[in-house]
């Protein structure tokens, strides 16, 4: 991951607070399987979707590698337990062993933009570390994908991945849904579009993943 571009970003852009399109979609199944785990925010940035589902009473950690931005985000935490932050490297995260400071055990991880800021050894090293976590449930991703219509924009550093003001991989969704198969995740739901992002004159065609662990 970029880190120095992704420090300057959030010195810039400290504040979003509306609440994503992505984390409203995951709430709203989360609610109508009357599902209540606690959350991890992977990447979570200047943690508007973080504290979306911490005031609709989920547990949630939000996690950055952006030291800049962790700092900022702690000094929004008024909603005591029900909200917490580190800067830490969310691919190598040991999330069984994160106490949450309520009796809830299970958890699900969500990601937002996080997958595609990342490379293939970081993906693949964030796979063996989701295959590990023994009280995981469900995977919520949405992420770029390679008919996003940026694609090919900037330097090409390898396979779908391109350099502009900072680096950008396109995830292709059928040989992601296989890597997580393939750690053990059943496919609930999928789709990709463009319009579930609109911001200014961008309309990524991102890819939404709801994957639960195989019991």
């Amino acid at each position: 991951m970029d880190i120095n571009y992704w420090n300057q970003f959030y010195t810039n852009n400290p504040d979003i607070h509306q609440p994503s399109d992505f984390a409203k979609f995951v709430f709203s199944f989360l609610k109508s399987k009357k599902i209540k785990n606690n959350l991890f925010d992977l990447g979570c940035g200047n943690a508007r979707d973080t504290v979306f589902f911490a005031l609709n009473n989920i547990y949630s950690h939000g996690i950055d590698q952006s030291d800049s931005v962790i700092k900022l985000d702690q000094n929004k935490n008024n909603l005591d337990d029900f909200l917490t932050f580190s800067n830490h490297d969310f691919t190598l995260f040991n999330f069984d062993s994160f106490d949450f400071s309520c009796p809830i055990i299970k958890y699900c991880l969500y990601s937002r933009f996080t997958l595609h800021a990342i490379n293939y050894k970081e993906e693949d090293t964030l796979l063996n570390t989701i295959a590990n976590q023994k009280n995981l449930e469900w995977l919520f991703i949405e992420a770029r994908t390679i008919r996003d219509k940026i694609y090919g924009e900037g330097e090409c550093v390898g396979p779908h991945e391109f350099i502009t003001s900072h680096y950008r991989r396109f995830i292709d969704p059928d040989i992601f849904i296989q890597k997580i198969n393939n750690i053990g995740f059943d496919l609930i739901e999928f789709s990709e579009s463009d319009g579930y992002s609109n911001f200014n004159n961008d309309n990524p065609v991102l890819m939404r993943i709801i994957a639960k662990k195989i019991s």
